[in-house]
């Protein structure tokens, strides 16, 4: 029942209260297994150039000249991404990061119900929440344009490709935990979600994955931003040198995110607080 809570530079997160759903299909996501989450809060709107620019002091954008500010941030790396979130945390004091692959999936899916695409099972009605293949005229459109998901979250489907905190595995189904998984330890890839506006209806399913290596910036990609309470029981990988890199996320034991809060006495705990 905590009202959605605006963080710097006008980002607004949307608390999400957890459960278990499950995750996956039966076709490239397989096996379906199921997952429990613990309360986070997530992105309404994709990070956008406006903001970006604010905190880094650049666009990097391809289409930051033919769609403009208010348009999702994109050609972006992982690691990108990763210094966007030091500081943001270094300016809100606060410790957040992307969300994870689990986290993001049960956003989507408007907290874990059985939803091909983000708001909706019915491809007729797809372009009604998405920017994809169909309706997007071969570009990147301005942030919460299509109707919300059953969560009030904007574009979890279509317009850009979205960073996970995970390390892609595509076997990672099969040994996933059931309590916030994090992916697994080891892989030189990191996941993507989502899918963009230039592919079709397959690629922007809620369950879609795909991945990229975490120095390469992915055009069009976005990250989302995401603030969870304290999560007893998330792993913690063992730390790694850096190797390089879409609604950010903030786990109990990770310093890696962005988009600090505004927190009130009452309000969100921020990570690593018990």
């Amino acid at each position: 029942n905590d009202p959605e809570k605006e963080t710097i530079a006008g980002m607004v997160l949307v608390p999400v209260k957890g459960g278990c759903y499950r995750m996956g299909t039966g076709d490239y996501d397989a096996p379906p297994h199921e997952v429990c989450v613990s309360d986070f809060a997530i992105g309404k709107y994709d990070v956008t150039q406006a903001q970006w620019q604010e905190v880094m002091g650049n666009n990097p954008s391809y289409y930051k000249e033919q769609c403009g500010p208010h348009c999702p941030v994109e050609t972006v790396s992982w690691d990108d991404v990763q210094q966007f979130i030091e500081k943001l945390n270094s300016r809100t004091g606060k410790k957040f990061r992307l969300p994870t692959e689990a986290e993001w999936e049960y956003a989507a899916r408007s907290g874990g119900k059985d939803e091909k695409w983000p708001g909706t099972s019915d491809e007729g009605s797809l372009g009604q929440y998405a920017w994809y293949e169909k309706n997007s005229g071969s570009k990147t459109h301005p942030v919460g344009l299509k109707e919300p998901n059953g969560l009030g979250l904007y574009d979890m489907s279509g317009n850009v490709w979205q960073w996970c905190q995970d390390k892609y595995d595509k076997n990672y189904y099969k040994e996933s935990p059931r309590d916030n998984p994090s992916g697994p330890w080891l892989g030189s890839s990191r996941v993507l979600r989502g899918g963009s506006f230039n592919y079709s209806a397959g690629y922007v399913r809620a369950a879609f994955r795909d991945y990229n290596t975490p120095d390469q910036p992915v055009r069009p990609q976005r990250f989302p931003a995401c603030s969870s309470r304290s999560s007893p029981g998330r792993r913690t990988p063992p730390a790694e040198p850096a190797v390089v890199p879409s609604p950010l996320s903030c786990g109990a034991k990770s310093a890696e995110s962005p988009q600090g809060l505004h927190f009130s006495d009452e309000g969100w705990m921020h990570c690593g607080e018990k």
